[in-house]
């Protein structure tokens, strides 16, 4: 109820401890213009809120929040929450019309017995607290009408708070606990909308995305696996006939396998390493150790037998 900054007492009993939705319900035989009329209602407060958050520069979905928690009708039919434009509240009493006509004699009606606290339209402005809202009740019951003044109404109220979910609360009311309320109220039904959103375009990117599938060529798929088949024999002949030669088995099998067969290939490879260094260090000559040069004189000297003079004399 777009009653904005207004005393405590002022606030609805409808929203602090629920209202008394009085439904009119459509007949069975509703049908041709009146039931056209009466299918056609269910969008037009979501169509002229989302134009007038496009006039505004209102966040999108922002002002349609606000609409279904002011006056949001449950479609059976289509198992969803809809903003009704031919809602009337008093109160604790709510009447969800079926035709504009019938709203505008609920009205006349509740005037007529002198009460002037009134809701209408899909935002549900307070006719007591905006009395110059609209020039007639035609007007108020008009969903664009109604909607570009609520525009307005929560555009001034950003401008105070410069957060616009602080405006979706000042909306109702400016009283802490109400306010809050509301505002979490609103916050859910915007977040609905916008998570619908998401999945509407992600789902168009799905489809979009998914490739158009092609006719199957039966013959050529044939082929095709007739000579895979054959490489995979000629692959597994040669592979016997190298394993039988001695090589190392060509690597097959699922990950677990494959790596088994690498550690052996390894093994195999570090044991050939190590006998082919022991065959080449084999093969190096030893080097002769190294002689004390005395020594060996000594030794040349008692191989030759005795001699006289010159050698022995020139050690002494």
């Amino acid at each position: 109820m777009a009653w904005g900054f207004r005393p405590n007492r002022m606030v609805s009993a409808a929203v602090a401890a629920g209202v008394l939705l009085v439904h009119t319900p459509v007949s069975a035989d509703t049908g041709g213009a009146a039931g056209a009329a009466f299918d056609r209602a269910w969008s037009l407060c979501a169509e002229a809120t989302g134009q007038v958050e496009r006039e505004r520069g209102i966040p999108r979905h922002l002002l349609t929040a606000i609409s279904l928690a002011e006056s949001g009708r449950w479609d059976g039919v289509n198992g969803a929450t809809h903003a009704w434009p031919w809602t009337v509240t008093s109160g604790e009493q709510t009447w969800k019309l079926d035709s504009k006509a019938e709203a505008i004699a609920r009205v006349d009606a509740l005037r007529g017995a002198g009460t002037t606290n009134i809701d209408v339209g899909c935002m549900q402005i307070n006719m007591r607290y905006h009395p110059d809202a609209f020039t007639s009740l035609d007007a108020a019951f008009d969903p664009l009408t109604n909607a570009r003044y609520a525009g307005q109404f929560l555009s001034d109220l950003y401008e105070t708070s410069r957060n616009w979910l602080t405006a979706a609360g000042n909306y109702h009311s400016n009283t802490e606990e109400f306010h809050n309320r509301y505002k979490l109220k609103v916050a859910r039904f915007w977040n609905d909308s916008r998570n619908d959103d998401a999945a509407i375009a992600s789902g168009a990117g799905r489809i979009a995305a998914t490739p158009s599938t092609a006719a199957i060529d039966y013959q050529r798929t044939a082929q095709l696996n007739h000579a895979f088949q054959a490489r995979r024999a000629a692959q597994a002949q040669a592979g016997a006939s190298t394993a039988a030669a001695g090589a190392i088995t060509p690597l097959v099998g699922d990950r677990y396998a494959l790596n088994a067969q690498i550690q052996r290939v390894r093994k195999q490879a570090e044991r050939k390493r190590e006998v082919r260094n022991l065959v080449q260090s084999e093969r190096v000559p030893q080097a002769a150790p190294e002689v004390n040069p005395d020594l060996q004189l000594w030794r040349n000297l008692y191989r030759s037998g005795p001699t006289s003079g010159g050698i022995l004399s020139g050690l002494n």
